[in-house]
Formats: C-alpha cells, structure tokens, sequence
C-alpha cells in the first residue's frame, strides 16, 4: 500500500529480489521513501531487524531505469531490452548485493517524488535550506 501525506512525505513499499548466483532470486519488499525536506535524496529500507536504510539521489533511480548510472556504493541499470526489470548494485564495507525490481513500479514511485516536489523546485528549495541554515550559523543579515 502507497502511503503519502501532505507535507510531500512518501512510504512505497517495492518488491525487489535479491539476485543470487547460485539458486533462484530471493523475494523482499523493501520500503522506499521520500521526503520533501530532502528533495534530492531517496531512502530505501530493508525489512530486518533493526531495518537497514541506505540513502541515494533520486536521480539516480530515475536514470538508471534507462542506462547504467553511478560510480560509487551504488549503481542501478537496467537489466537487458526485454525484461523490464532494473538492477540495483549496493556495496559496503560489509559486501555487495544486487537486487533486481521491475522497471515500471520504480518508475512510478519516482513519478510519485516528482509530483511530491517537482525537479524545477528543488533549486529553490535547496536555496531555501541553505538560506535558513546560514541564518542559523551566521544570524540573519
């Protein structure tokens, strides 16, 4: 069940698979979520116990449902021209796993960051929070 509030906050619960080399993917519904007090930013939280949240910029969901993005702890592509799935590649100093989902559910949770807080009005938002936390630091001028 998709959950949204005003405030432009959202809970997404997504099936994904781990993606295991020696036997058949293993199922998991992660949470995915969004606020718009961090526009650019996407958690994505794993149901153990204590859940395990990891943290990655929306636009890196976004792309990688149509290339191969990112360098770092985490990557997302898509997994071939047929599938309609998308492999998401997190690492750790723990380890690596990859996970698969289907191509069109993330599309529409990003869809649904997007119509939380559109990509136009990140700028300003982000200008809004620096603002207010030089004024924090500095006092206001």
């Amino acid at each position: 069940m998709t959950r949204a509030n005003p405030a432009g906050t959202l809970s997404w619960p997504l099936e994904w698979a781990v993606v295991s080399p020696d036997g058949p993917d293993i199922p998991v519904v992660v949470d995915m979520g969004y606020s718009a007090s961090d526009p650019l930013a996407v958690t994505i939280a794993f149901p153990t116990d204590p859940p395990v949240k990891w943290m990655c910029a929306r636009a890196l969901l976004d792309q990688g449902t149509c290339r191969r993005v990112g360098d770092g702890d985490v990557w997302v592509q898509p997994a071939d021209q047929h599938s309609g799935a998308v492999l998401i590649g997190l690492s750790s100093p723990s380890g690596f796993a990859l996970f698969r989902t289907g191509a069109a559910a993330l599309a529409e949770f990003i869809d649904a960051t997007f119509a939380a807080v559109p990509a136009d009005a990140v700028a300003e938002l982000v200008a809004m929070a620096l603002d207010a936390e030089l004024d924090g630091l500095l006092g206001p001028g």
